[in-house]
């Protein structure tokens, strides 16, 4: 059997979990909005949208 040169996928996983906490833990992450009464107005009227446009193919 040949020896593995690179590391194991799940090693690779931890390595790039680890790098992406510390990014997030620096002192000069910029962290995203918090979602406004619009977003999520936007979200819950695509989402029955999409439910009605479901309802509708059944019947087609």
């Amino acid at each position: 059997m040949e020896a593995r040169t690179s590391p194991r996928p799940p090693d690779q996983l931890n390595q790039w979990i680890e790098e992406r906490i510390q990014l997030m833990e620096a002192p000069g992450h910029a962290f995203p909005q918090r979602f406004s009464k619009g977003d999520w107005l936007l979200v819950a009227a695509v989402a029955t949208l999409c439910l009605a446009v479901i309802v509708a193919g059944a019947f087609l």
